[in-house]
């Protein structure tokens, strides 16, 4: 007879940008807490608030480099017995030490295991884990596809990343691997897809709606009958720059100086330029959102249909989206003109910064 860790072991793959971060950060600050509700969120490698080395251990099996390699059919990594024995051993060591009782639930958090080339194979790496769990749930976040273009571009601008145009910046269909999930492996995990929008979680709150859905944990009620322990959890934890913040600083990194003149600025335009005060503003034109949802049309009728069974992605090129004026760069400048930070940009930049491009 199997030993069980757990009635069921939880695992959250992001996508990238749908609040992955908040989620994550929520469970690591209040684990005392939430162990008491029967439920472990364990603290594996380095990164304390996230599980991204021990899901990148898994899917290189143990190598220190990804191996990015293609699994051409179901079986064939599945019933390698080098492999399983490989991805057992990480499991052991670096997680079921850990579980020093029976849980109800343990849960597990990493946007990098879908992260980049083979993301479906990366999703199998993981079906060992039912020989320690009854039961294997999988989360994953979906968000309009403008959306999650501009929020991908601004974080890739603030780190330096990007300095394209944005509408190069995903050049892909965004959710095909979902729609290509096997169904042997939808048989073995039992998969969760949530729509990543404000407007329809639990109290209009991201961490509120998530512990309801998937713990079956109500925090307006609970605060009603007992004194929560718990941590704010309505902090930003990545905050945003604005619209013409990112356009300014997209130019900025694009200069040729000292990495430090570029964080002062970076500095400066958060500062002035954060998305809680302009954010009526956005980077991609009407005509380019309307283009994006017509290229997607079809590919979001399916997700709809063969995955999510609603009609939320379908509609989006007809849904009323939250009136945003595009602002160029031009308009950035002035902006920053009336704000009064262009002169301390270009006292940072000695004055280099082109007002028009």
């Amino acid at each position: 007879m199997k030993k069980f860790y757990s009635k069921e072991l939880i695992i959250h793959i992001g996508l990238h940008k749908t609040g992955t971060s908040a989620i994550q950060n929520f469970f690591f600050e209040n684990r005392d807490t939430i162990e008491n509700w029967g439920i472990k969120y364990p603290v594996i490698g380095e990164f304390k608030t996230a599980h991204h080395e021990f899901a990148e251990n898994i899917i290189n099996l143990g190598e220190k480099t990804p191996l990015n390699i293609p699994i051409n059919d179901f079986d064939s990594f599945y019933n390698d017995k080098a492999n399983i024995a490989v991805i057992k051993h990480i499991i052991e060591e670096k997680l079921l030490y850990q579980l020093d009782g029976y849980y109800d639930k343990v849960f597990l958090s990493s946007e990098n295991i879908v992260q980049g080339e083979y993301p479906l194979e990366k999703l199998i790496s993981f079906l060992p884990f039912l020989e320690y769990f009854e039961n294997i749930k999988i989360i994953l976040f979906l968000r309009r596809q403008d959306d999650l273009l501009e929020s991908a571009y601004k974080q890739m601008v603030c780190q330096n990343f990007y300095q394209g145009n944005i509408l190069n910046c995903y050049l892909h269909d965004f959710y095909y691997f979902i729609r290509s999930i096997p169904d042997e492996l939808l048989t073995k995990f039992n998969f969760n897809f949530k729509i990543y929008d404000k407007s329809l979680f639990k109290n209009k709150n991201l961490i509120e709606d998530f512990l309801f859905n998937f713990f079956e944990i109500d925090l307006q009620k609970l605060s009603s009958i007992e004194k929560l322990n718990i941590k704010p959890y309505d902090k930003v934890i990545n905050p945003s720059l604005s619209a013409p913040g990112v356009r300014i600083l997209s130019e900025i990194n694009k200069l040729d100086i000292e990495i430090n003149k570029k964080e002062k600025c970076k500095k400066l335009l958060f500062d002035k330029f954060n998305e809680k005060s302009l954010n009526k503003f956005s980077l991609i034109k009407k005509i380019d959102r309307d283009q994006l949802f017509l290229n997607l049309r079809t590919s979001n009728k399916l997700l709809d249909k063969e995955i999510l069974k609603t009609t939320y992605f379908s509609n989006l090129d007809e849904m009323s989206y939250q009136k945003k004026n595009f602002i160029s760069y031009r308009e950035s400048i002035q902006l920053a003109k009336d704000l009064n930070i262009l002169k301390d940009i270009n006292f940072v930049l000695g004055n280099s910064l082109k007002e028009d491009i």
